[in-house]
């Protein structure tokens, strides 16, 4: 939830079950809002619902939002990497930003000083590499992530723990490091679920609060509204 000056006044997360109930009765509290935007890169709740929640308010999806920068990509960039990269140019604006959102699977997007999206990358999030090590191999355990207490690992869990998160952070670093090779001086950005745990083992990465895919939402509205 942002104010008329783009300041976040709320935030909150549900779990799938029971989401729609639980939303409505979290968003009974804010009958004021007049703008929804409306993104999902899973299922679609049907906007009847999104009528209902908020009667007053103007009602916007993704899809509908025009992208106030260039892009060279072609079909298909997902709602949260235009999300996240709508927030880079919001808030660091005539700088390269290199925005890396470590979710489920990790994502990197360059965009450019001059406002152009110039591509990226996917690779499995943190969670994901762990699942892969236990599904591809006859005895490697299931395991749920936790952070290791050094890059050498003295037990197969704490091997395989420190392998994902260090392969992710010597990742991110490369990718910063041959992009500024390219490009010269490069903001990077972390955001996502894993990225506190990121920021403070990734060198010259800025940490974005975790409403930042949702700052892009809303500075795709007000360029929207702009037009």
């Amino acid at each position: 939830m942002f104010d008329a000056q783009g300041q976040g006044v709320a935030f909150a997360t549900f779990r799938t079950e029971g989401f729609t109930s639980e939303f409505a009765l979290w968003a009974g509290d804010y009958r004021e809002v007049r703008e929804v935007v409306v993104s999902s890169v899973a299922g679609v709740i049907d906007a009847s619902y999104w009528g209902q929640v908020f009667p007053q308010a103007g009602l916007w999806f993704m899809e509908d939002l025009l992208m106030p920068f260039d892009s060279t990509y072609g079909p298909g960039l997902g709602a949260d990497r235009r999300a996240v990269l709508a927030a880079a140019w919001s808030l660091y604006p005539q700088q390269h930003c290199l925005v890396v959102d470590a979710g489920s699977c990790v994502t990197y997007d360059l965009l450019s000083a001059q406002g152009t999206h110039l591509g990226g990358g996917i690779a499995p999030g943190l969670q994901m590499r762990l699942d892969a090590m236990h599904r591809g191999t006859a005895r490697l355990p299931k395991l749920t992530f936790e952070a290791a207490d050094s890059l050498l690992g003295l037990d197969t869990q704490s091997c395989m723990n420190t392998g994902a998160a260090s392969g992710m952070v010597f990742e991110i670093e490369g990718w910063y490091e041959a992009l500024s090779e390219q490009y010269g001086d490069l903001t990077l950005i972390l955001t996502g679920g894993d990225a506190e745990f990121l920021s403070v083992r990734v060198k010259k990465a800025i940490f974005a609060e975790p409403y930042f895919l949702l700052q892009g939402l809303n500075a795709l509205l007000e360029y929207q509204k702009s037009l």
